[in-house]
């Protein structure tokens, strides 16, 4: 479901979510997925992922992480590493657990507590 978001939104960076070729936007295509399920929809919003927002809660937010995750983890063999840049500008580990992510997902947590 995550790979079918990233190549209907943008098709263009499809080879984002390979590890060989992860750039430093692959973690923002993962804030955006978990936007598009999560976050309250928007029917004047501006872009196509605001009017399309399906609402979903905060463990459907939780889930959805967890399963990106496990795809990273294991079908990827991305490990359980954090998400860092090595010295020579390529990017390795498990994408789901970078810093955007996680900031992204206690702002959702604060959202859906309300």
């Amino acid at each position: 479901m995550f790979e079918r978001f990233v190549a209907e939104y943008f098709p263009s960076h499809i080879t984002a979510l390979d590890p060989a070729t992860f750039t430093e936007y692959t973690p923002y295509f993962i804030v955006l997925f978990l936007f598009l399920k999560c976050a309250t929809p928007n029917p004047a919003g501006a872009t196509k992922i605001e009017r399309e927002a399906e609402g979903g809660t905060w463990s459907n937010a939780q889930k959805i992480r967890s399963a990106i995750s496990f795809h990273f983890a294991w079908v990827k063999s991305c490990s359980t590493q954090m998400w860092s840049k090595q010295s020579n500008g390529k990017f390795v580990g498990n994408p789901s657990l970078s810093q955007e992510v996680t900031r992204y997902m206690r702002a959702l947590g604060r959202q859906k507590v309300r």
